[in-house]
């Protein structure tokens, strides 16, 4: 048994580099598999590689929403121009500013494990050196830390170590305070960051984060569309416009007591922000001139066939 081993043994020695270059190349090729395996789920495909820092997705999808079954992933354009550093997400609650996030997030992973990505062939990316995230509630009540001071610890080492290379992912910046005291230092840290030269997107409800987005070109406005009509979001970013939080919209639609919607909404009419008064009339100009393209489509297209007859 020992000279039938020992005389296989060295067969297999004489053939060790083939065996050793056979398996790496098998390993390389299960890998590869595994790859168009995925990018035939999410119907993925390549994408331009940028040299400078930056944001240019067209039609993004969140890969582990597009590999759910029956579930149809909304697509959207996440991008910031030259010269803007930060993407301000506002809108209601559930209404996917956090996906945004998240669906930004995972592609640059995707990205630096070489995988095709759930986007337009025509999107552009830039491989950050590092991604920083603080999405989610941090509380932690054996380390002592609320839901405000385990946020701020999150944002510790953004402020200490990102630099003009580095992703900055913020969700929900600075809330679990005083909103007054939180805005403020929302805005602080958002410029910090913009001095820094990093790429952030965040998201907020604080309205002076949204009105930095109109005062300072380093910034830009992106906001989650919703239906007013149906009173559901429609999971749309729309870019340049700031958005409304929708609050009472969303209570309703969960089944909050009616008495305690009336009231909410005698409360809120007291004392509705010039932001958001600002909204609505961006909101209903927009509606307005939505009609006036459909108008002057359904025009056009009489006007040709009246032509054609």
């Amino acid at each position: 048994i020992l000279r039938i081993f020992k005389d296989l043994s060295a067969q297999v020695a004489a053939e060790l580099e083939t065996i050793d270059n056979n398996y790496k190349q098998l390993v390389e090729l299960d890998i590869l598999s595994a790859e168009a395996s995925l990018a035939v789920k999410l119907d993925a495909g390549p994408a331009a590689l940028r040299d400078k820092p930056g944001l240019s997705f067209l039609r993004a999808r969140h890969p582990l929403l597009e590999m759910r079954q029956g579930f149809k992933t909304i697509a959207n354009d996440v991008g910031l121009e030259d010269g803007q550093l930060s993407l301000i997400v506002s809108g209601p609650n559930a209404g996917g500013k956090t996906v945004v996030l998240k669906t930004v997030g995972l592609i640059h992973l995707m990205v630096k494990a070489r995988l095709l990505l759930p986007m337009d062939e025509k999107s552009e990316v830039f491989l950050f050196d590092s991604i920083f995230v603080e999405i989610g509630d941090a509380q932690n009540l054996s380390a002592n830390l609320s839901t405000f001071s385990g946020h701020l610890m999150g944002l510790k080492p953004v402020l200490q170590e990102a630099g003009p290379s580095d992703l900055i992912l913020l969700d929900e910046l600075a809330v679990g305070t005083e909103p007054q005291t939180g805005s403020a230092i929302g805005q602080a840290v958002l410029e910090e960051l913009a001095n820094r030269k990093a790429t952030a997107i965040v998201t907020t409800h604080f309205d002076n984060l949204k009105s930095l987005a109109i005062n300072d070109p380093r910034f830009r406005n992106g906001s989650m569309e919703f239906s007013t009509k149906d009173l559901q979001p429609t999971y749309r970013l729309v870019l340049d416009i700031p958005g409304q939080s929708y609050g009472l919209e969303v209570a309703e639609q969960i089944g909050l007591p009616r008495h305690v919607i009336e009231r909410a909404k005698d409360l809120r009419g007291r004392s509705s922000s010039n932001m958001e008064q600002i909204l609505d009339s961006w909101m209903a100009l927009r509606d307005e001139a939505q009609n006036e393209k459909n108008r002057y489509v359904q025009l056009k297209l009489e006007m040709e066939s009246q032509k054609h007859r």
